[in-house]
This record gives structure tokens, C-alpha cells and sequence, in this order.
């Protein structure tokens, strides 16, 4: 086995499979949980002085980054009481809901932005084709290296071009905990695109 297939737990990208239309790139790691899911819909309510409450809408599926070294239940029953948890919509909107957990970053050429702007709230935004949406833990939030904030001020395009599993494995190269998310919409092709090039010279 690579030193790489033992240094991540869990690399896995999903073009539209489970949430038609977006692509989403999972990384999880030891004591950490990076997974899309379906919306409970049992009306189960979030822990008591957790500070967050269910989307009533109840979504069908949505992207869950979490740390499991919080033993307090959720709104998802099993065990974190810091997560972020992302319902990609249709026409490439997003809602975040973050409990506890860091934000998640829309990422832009023009550079990065919270959703939701604060902490343990609820925040939407609408990510086109030159934008990704970042998820990460806590854990891996607190342990991010300045190196990320440098690409994401100085660089966004290099964090816009680059393959969504080389990204994610080479953020998470010095950080040996927690998970994290990428999330963009599937290019749309439109019929301008599917024009013979010649004609469109």
C-alpha cells in the first residue's frame, strides 16, 4: 500500500451521482466524517443548546463535514456536535448550515467569501462555473497551514483550475486531521458550445 493510500482515509469524487448536477470531492480522515447524505425526515431536532434548527424543507441530499471527537449528538444523530452541512440545490444555489464548525469558502477569481458569514447560522449563495465552495472540519480548519490563505488571496485561479483530488491531497498534506469538502456545479454545455468551431470563428 502507497504512503498516500495510508496518509488519507477516504479520497472520493462524485460527479452527479448523488447530487445531480454537482461535482463534490469528499476528504476524510481518522476521527473525522466527509459524506453526502440524505435529510433525515423523522422531524429529529438538534441537541439542546446546540444553537442551530433544522432546515424546514428538509432537502433531500446534502454534503456533511464533521469531526467525531465531539460527543454530542446533532440533528443527524450520530455523534457531532461541530459540522457543516452543505444542500447543493437546483440552479447551482447552496445552502450552508454550520453548527459550531467553521464556515465553508466560496472561492472566486476575485477571491474568497464565508458562507454563512458567521458561525453556527445559515447562508446561501449561488456557485458558478467559476467558483468552488471549500468545506472544512474544525480540526482541519485550526490546523490550516498560511499557505492556504496566501492561494486563496493571491491565487484563486490556481485554486480554481487545479483537479479537485490533487487539491484537496495537497491541502490536507501537512494536516493529519479532520475532513474537508469541494464542491462546484457540472459545467452546463450550452448550444452555443456545440457549434462546429469553424462556424464559430
Amino acid at each position: 500500500m502507497s504512503a498516500l493510500a495510508v496518509r488519507f482515509a477516504r479520497v472520493v469524487r462524485d460527479r452527479g451521482r448523488s447530487a445531480p448536477g454537482w461535482d463534490i470531492t469528499l476528504l476524510q480522515q481518522a476521527n473525522a466524517t466527509a459524506e453526502v447524505r440524505r435529510a433525515r425526515d423523522d422531524g429529529a431536532t438538534p441537541a439542546a443548546g446546540s444553537g442551530c434548527s433544522n432546515d424546514p424543507s428538509r432537502p433531500a441530499v446534502e454534503v456533511f463535514v464533521g469531526d467525531e471527537n465531539h460527543p454530542v449528538n446533532d440533528a443527524g444523530g450520530d455523534g457531532h456536535a461541530c459540522f457543516t452541512a452543505v444542500t447543493c440545490l437546483g440552479d447551482r444555489r447552496v445552502q450552508v448550515r454550520s453548527c459550531s464548525a467553521p464556515p465553508a469558502l466560496l472561492v472566486g477569481r476575485s477571491g474568497a467569501e464565508l458562507v454563512p458569514s458567521t458561525p453556527c447560522s445559515v447562508g446561501g449563495a449561488v456557485v458558478d462555473d467559476e467558483h468552488r465552495l471549500l468545506v472544512l472540519s474544525a480540526a482541519a480548519y485550526e490546523t490550516l497551514p498560511r499557505a492556504l490563505v496566501v492561494l486563496l488571496r493571491e491565487f484563486p485561479s490556481r485554486f480554481l483550475r487545479t483537479d479537485p483530488v490533487t487539491l484537496l491531497e495537497t491541502l490536507f498534506a501537512d494536516i493529519p486531521v479532520g475532513s474537508a469538502a469541494l464542491i462546484s456545479p457540472i459545467a452546463t454545455i450550452t448550444p452555443a458550445d456545440r457549434r462546429n468551431p469553424q462556424e464559430s470563428a
